[in-house]
């Protein structure tokens, strides 16, 4: 009985995601690459799917106060940075992660060790300057940016965050099994072309789709709608009501 709820429940919050998932703009922007790490010219295109570089859990600028009180929390007193990493580099993987769960008042999100501005001491750093001062430093590459209609809620029976992995990388452990000839399984068909065109030529079309993503612009922003077989192109900005409303914000409190 449990196995039939969990079944149908699943198919339910997948047939509303097809309906209801929406990926926007594919248009050329900056995207930092480091240059010290020879990664110039690597990087040629990129996809970013529920986040990126500006958001404030993706880097930590206190990755310091952060590791000596892992230290701390895992029984480590020392102020020494070399005795603590000594301390920690004898400490089991799993500890390290259980030590992690550590929170203050102002944190957002339990991310502690994500990527931090490396200073100017390290020979090769990934991320010599805040994401902010790079991406106005670099030659501009094609990118993704996809969100979902439900973006920032968790495990609801719409398209909310993280649900287009499943439609990406379907399999046991997500819990997504697109039946033959379903409408999961076209869905699944349908972005993985469109990802692994974007991924091979910077371009996500191709004759056999029904539909062509139109590139966008600051000047005319555009969108694809990925709703099955009603995918479609749409105008003018997503979610440009709560864009709104937070850049009214912004600018009262500025």
């Amino acid at each position: 009985m449990v196995r039939r709820f969990r079944s149908y429940f699943g198919r339910r919050q997948q047939m509303h995601a097809v309906r209801h998932h929406e990926e926007p703009h594919h248009r050329k922007r900056r995207l930092s690459v480091p240059e010290r790490i020879g990664a110039t010219g690597l990087f040629q295109k990129a996809i970013m799917q529920s986040g990126c570089a500006f958001n404030i859990w993706a880097l930590n600028e206190n990755h310091r106060i952060v590791a000596f009180k892992l230290a701390n929390n895992l029984g480590c007193l020392s102020n020494d940075p070399e005795e603590i990493v000594k301390y920690l580099k004898n400490v089991p993987a799993i500890d390290l992660v259980k030590g992690t769960k550590f929170k203050n008042g102002t944190d957002y999100l339990d991310y502690k060790f994500v990527p931090s501005i490396e200073s100017a001491t390290v020979s090769y750093p990934f991320l010599p300057a805040h994401p902010e001062q790079l991406v106005n430093d670099r030659s501009p590459i094609p990118v993704i940016i996809g969100v979902n209609n439900m973006e920032g809620m968790v495990a609801l029976s719409s398209a909310s965050h993280a649900d287009e992995i499943n439609y990406l990388f379907h399999s046991k452990l997500s819990g997504v099994i697109p039946k033959p000839n379903s409408p999961e399984l076209e869905m699944c068909k349908m972005m993985g072309k469109m990802w692994s065109n974007f991924a091979k030529s910077g371009d996500p079309n191709s004759s056999d789709l029904s539909f062509k993503w139109v590139n966008a612009s600051a000047s005319d922003p555009k969108y694809l709608s990925i709703d099955g077989d009603r995918t479609c192109m749409a105008d003018g900005m997503i979610n440009s009501n709560r864009l709104r409303l937070w850049q009214e914000i912004s600018e009262s409190v500025v």
